[in-house]
């Protein structure tokens, strides 16, 4: 039996290491567009695939915090991690740069959006992105704007989190 064999093999992680792996490591917008595609499907839709005018060549992985990041989003992110704190200007900057590098590839900070209203809010601030995926065509997008009225590393992580427990559903053995 298949399942056995992969469930001995070294090359099938153990679920605490599936986990770890996924809320800890980036990934690019590909995998992402696959596995939050997959998840929209199996959860949100119990299989059936909802996308209708978003086909599989029309969807993307839309960054949430964007690849890179705009006066607005650095001003936000400042702004977050100012909170009671008297920082130099160069200090900031290091530290938003560290934040944006740590933040920006996890699974929780993707979404799917299809590609012509992805180009068109690259890089607007959360909470203009949100009226956007509001009227998304996948219902995981439409569940972020509804679940998430900030978006800073706590809502990321939760987010990933969120989406590590959905993924090791469907691909448990």
């Amino acid at each position: 039996d298949i399942k056995k064999i992969l469930k001995t093999s070294t090359l099938y992680p153990k679920k605490a290491k599936f986990l770890i792996d996924f809320n800890q490591k980036g990934v690019g917008s590909r995998t992402a567009t696959y596995i939050l595609s997959e998840i929209n499907q199996q959860v949100y839709h119990k299989g059936k695939s909802d996308l209708g005018p978003l086909l599989a060549t029309d969807k993307s992985a839309e960054h949430i915090m964007p690849k890179t990041l705009s006066d607005e989003w650095d001003n936000y992110i400042a702004k977050h991690l100012r909170v009671g704190k008297n920082v130099d200007p160069d200090t900031e900057v290091e530290q938003i740069d560290a934040y944006h590098e740590n933040y920006k590839l996890l699974y929780g900070n993707y979404t799917l959006l299809n590609r012509k209203k992805n180009s068109a809010i690259k890089n607007k601030p959360f909470k203009e992105k949100c009226k956007v995926y509001k009227k998304s065509e996948a219902k995981i997008t439409k569940a972020l704007a509804e679940d998430y009225k900030t978006w800073y590393e706590r809502d990321i992580k939760k987010r990933t989190e969120i989406l590590a427990k959905y993924a090791e559903k469907i691909w448990s053995l």
